[in-house]
């Protein structure tokens, strides 16, 4: 737990100083890491740090669970599924109290990511079917032979082919 209020306080410092959308997704999903880690101490420590701080991360991850492009990989949406499991299994007492009032939208969040994940899960293959047949076509002139070249003895590069 020592560990996790230094990452805590880093990102707090700089979530909303990101310019870039990759950058604000990476700052929000350290949050995201450290609630799976340690829910309780996490959200505790966000409050101990900066009063309000767990309410302004909530805020910023269901507006991220709300838009199809704040979460778009198979891996964001997984991660935020865990994370809010793991919320639903905290005790009661546990919960920051600027977070109790909001705190029965976790299971509209978790359905909200469920329906989403299959999209996801699409997206990600066709990335990958293209990116296979982009590597397939690159591969195709490095294996034909008349490419390949040695150097002979008198130093002299000659065709393999020949």
């Amino acid at each position: 737990m020592q560990c996790l209020l230094p990452i805590i306080k880093t990102v707090l410092d700089h979530i909303d100083s990101s310019q870039s959308a990759s950058g604000r997704l990476a700052n929000l999903e350290v949050l995201i890491n450290a609630v799976l880690y340690n829910p309780a101490a996490a959200l505790q420590l966000m409050e101990q740090y900066r009063a309000g701080a767990a309410r302004v991360f909530f805020d910023k991850w269901f507006f991220a669970i709300a838009s199809d492009q704040r979460l778009p990989r198979v891996h964001d949406k997984k991660l935020t599924i865990m994370a809010l499991c793991a919320l639903m299994e905290m005790e009661p007492s546990a919960i920051p109290e600027s977070l109790s009032d909001g705190w029965p939208g976790i299971v509209g969040g978790v359905v909200k990511v469920f329906k989403a994940l299959p999209q996801a899960v699409t997206a990600r293959k066709m990335l990958q079917d293209s990116l296979q047949e982009d590597d397939d076509d690159e591969d195709d002139g490095e294996e034909d032979p008349k490419f390949l070249a040695a150097t002979g003895d008198d130093g002299q590069f000659h065709s393999l082919s020949t």
